[in-house]
């Protein structure tokens, strides 16, 4: 099963009622809330305990040199990408589901990924103007992959072509 969704891409279409439950959760901007998200990756495991936060993009203005229109603008798009990606968690969870009521989960080798990546950039060198960007890889499948850990390892989404190729058999 291959499905691509449109997530984190322009333009957000998403029912208001997904995006409402968002409103005023960006308000303190993108400086303060990646610290936020930061942290709480921290604890949850999913960075090290002694990891430090990048540096500010140069590139990115500082939340508090905005006018106040554009701290409006931008709080209102990220609560909208915020609804958007839980729209598309919540319609993936139910092909998992639904593979799940089938019986065949523990069957289905599951990878997520966002996109955006260069085959062959160097650890650490992939930005935006690059091209690339370093992402979250996550697989399940079954007992051959049961998830619940992280690896430091990169990978490069080529690489994962044998991994199917043998999984198809």
């Amino acid at each position: 099963l291959y499905y691509a969704t449109g997530a984190g891409h322009a333009p957000h279409h998403v029912e208001p009622e997904w995006i409402e439950k968002y409103k005023g959760k960006f308000d303190m901007g993108w400086d303060e809330y990646r610290k936020i998200v930061f942290e709480r990756q921290k604890e949850m495991g999913i960075l090290p305990a002694d990891a430090e936060l990048s540096a500010h993009d140069p590139d990115v203005p500082e939340w508090d040199t905005l006018s106040d229109d554009a701290k409006k603008m931008y709080a209102r798009q990220m609560e909208v990408y915020a609804a958007f990606l839980e729209q598309t968690d919540y319609h993936f969870g139910r092909i998992v589901d639904y593979l799940e009521k089938l019986g065949e989960l523990d069957n289905t080798l599951v990878v997520v990924s966002g996109d955006h990546g260069i085959p062959g950039m160097p650890r650490g060198k992939c930005n935006l103007y690059d091209l690339g960007t370093q992402v979250p890889l996550f697989v399940q499948w079954g007992a051959r992959a049961p998830g619940g850990r992280v690896v430091e390892d990169f990978v490069n989404l080529m690489d994962l072509a044998p991994t199917f190729l043998e999984a198809a058999g």
